[in-house]
């Protein structure tokens, strides 16, 4: 910029006293004074905008990938679709991802990546080489890390982790404080919430149910519609399946320590015999949840005739089938 200035008496012309003169001469020396700091400014503002223009490019090089503008809303919020900005795992420079509503959703480091129409919102997190692909879900306060998948139409909200290699697919829910870990699976349509813990090499699926502060842990497997809750204890080898429901605390071991009764009572219900961690057989009928004795009272106090006669003798054929031999009781007690 070119500064240019007249004198005083060039403005108004004429002859000037030495007192305007002088005036004059400050006004000129400050103007001076005043276009030497606008100079310097502008140099800066230069500096300023080069500089800024080269961290960004640091910057960049060290992101993976980047907001486009490219949006889609979740639950009334703004998601953005991600871009590769290089090439990691199976993900190439340029390829385009699923959607986040901020950085803060997806690490910039190793190889997590959210693929096709998946989505993260809120303070979700989603970390380390963890995959979120399909159309899955993520949102509220989850954290998702390590090698962990989740994909196809599954949801994960709430205060939940999944995390090592586990898996969560198909139309899995989880929620609450939940927590998926290990090389655990939960598929099909299964939710798993509260305090619930699946992990070890467990799988649940179908339409189980597991809530409370239920542990599925070893080799266990839970499917069609069952549902297991309270501080149930599920482990080993053991697979539950049917209609059963285990609740209270439940510890179970293999599939000898519960047993499904169906097409008995008044409304055909399925009723679930199994064992508790003080080694008592306990029942879920119904409403009822209690001691195997605790059930005879109640079938005395509320059935008669041919419907009480065979809840009488389940019960006691029940109790046969739970007598635990010696040996399996010193199993036991090695294994707590």
């Amino acid at each position: 910029m070119k500064w240019k200035y007249k004198t005083i008496k060039e403005c108004i012309g004429g002859s000037l006293s030495s007192d305007v003169v002088q005036v004059a001469r400050v006004v000129n020396h400050n103007a001076y004074l005043l276009r030497e700091a606008v100079q310097k400014i502008e140099e800066l503002s230069e500096e300023i905008e080069m500089l800024k223009k080269k961290l960004e490019k640091e910057d960049t090089n060290e992101k993976k990938y980047k907001l486009t503008n490219n949006v889609k809303e979740l639950y009334g919020k703004k998601l953005y679709q991600i871009q590769a900005l290089k090439s990691f795992g199976d993900v190439l420079e340029g390829d385009l991802g699923g959607y986040i509503e901020d950085e803060t959703n997806l690490s910039q480091e190793c190889n997590a990546w959210v693929y096709d129409n998946a989505c993260v919102a809120d303070n979700a997190r989603i970390a380390g080489n963890a995959i979120i692909r399909d159309d899955a879900v993520i949102r509220d306060n989850v954290m998702v890390y390590d090698a962990a998948k989740i994909f196809n139409n599954a949801v994960v909200y709430g205060n939940a982790k999944v995390y090592n290699n586990a898996r969560v697919y198909g139309y899995a829910h989880v929620y609450g404080n939940a927590k998926i870990f290990d090389v655990a699976k939960v598929y099909d349509n299964a939710k798993i919430h509260d305090n619930a813990n699946v992990f070890s090499n467990s799988h649940v699926h179908g339409n189980s149910n597991v809530c409370g502060n239920a542990c599925i842990c070893g080799c266990a497997e839970l499917k069609d519609n069952t549902k297991v809750w309270d501080d149930a204890f599920i482990m080993g080898d053991s697979v539950i399946h049917s209609y059963a429901c285990i609740c209270g605390e439940a510890l179970i071991t293999s599939i000898e320590d519960y047993s499904i009764i169906i097409g008995f009572g008044l409304w055909q219900r399925p009723t679930t015999f199994f064992r508790c961690k003080d080694d008592k057989i306990y029942v879920n009928c119904g409403c009822f949840q209690g001691t195997i004795d605790d059930f005879r009272k109640q079938v005395k106090k509320t059935r008669t005739g041919k419907i009480a006669e065979e809840y009488l003798l389940i019960a006691d054929l029940m109790e046969k089938h739970f007598t635990r031999e010696r040996n399996k009781k010193w199993q036991l007690e090695y294994i707590l």
